[in-house]
């Protein structure tokens, strides 16, 4: 990310100097939009940004162009954390709190349907929305037909659902590296910008 930010244009705002990191959206609109030249991609649990970056593209360089092209603002929290990392992580997160204890504490409820399959998936997809512990209890001591097809969700896959969401990213096909080296010349000399959409599928 660094060698990237170190390329970006300097701005005066209020008699300081600083880089114009507006750049970053002229180059995620108008190089990043074309949809053709991205692969999607899982991130195993023995991946790291330097390690996909070195294995895809040849060089831990450009570590910054997967985190731009999937939007990622912060390496730390918006990889995905390998099992052993994600556990630790979530027993930082809840001191005092054991790994069976967060499985078995509920996070919140969702629908999930009703029994016996009364509902189609557009109707339950339509539920979004999650119930509070307390929100429950009180919806079932009130009517407990209204919390039929409600589904307990611990914190345990609460945060492992959010860590795994993570993996799936994409990649922009290392074909278009020349071509990303130019544009991103052009974008920080203010030229206009031309984007290729061929495509060499190997």
């Amino acid at each position: 990310m660094v060698k990237l930010f170190k390329q970006y244009p300097d701005i005066v705002y209020n008699s300081v100097t600083m880089k114009n990191i507006m750049v970053r959206f002229g180059l995620v609109d108008q190089v990043l939009s074309v949809a053709d030249v991205f692969y999607p991609y899982v991130i195993d649990d023995t991946d790291r940004l330097d390690t996909l970056a070195y294995d895809y593209y040849g060089s831990p360089t450009w570590g910054w162009l997967i985190l731009l092209v999937n939007d990622m603002n912060d390496p730390y929290h918006d990889w995905p954390l390998n099992y052993e990392e994600f556990r630790s992580n979530l027993l930082r997160k809840n001191a005092g709190m054991t790994i069976s204890g967060l499985q078995s504490q509920i996070h919140h409820y969702e629908y999930t349907g009703l029994p016996g399959g009364g509902d189609t998936e557009d109707e339950i997809a339509r539920i979004s929305w999650w119930m509070t512990p307390e929100s429950y209890a009180l919806s079932a001591a009130l009517n407990p037909t209204s919390v039929s097809g409600w589904t307990s969700v611990s914190t345990y896959d609460y945060e492992w659902s959010r860590n795994e969401d993570k993996r799936a990213i994409t990649l922009l096909g290392k074909q278009f590296l020349p071509q990303v080296n130019r544009e991103l010349k052009k974008i920080f000399s203010g030229e206009r910008l031309n984007i290729s959409r061929k495509v060499i599928y190997a």
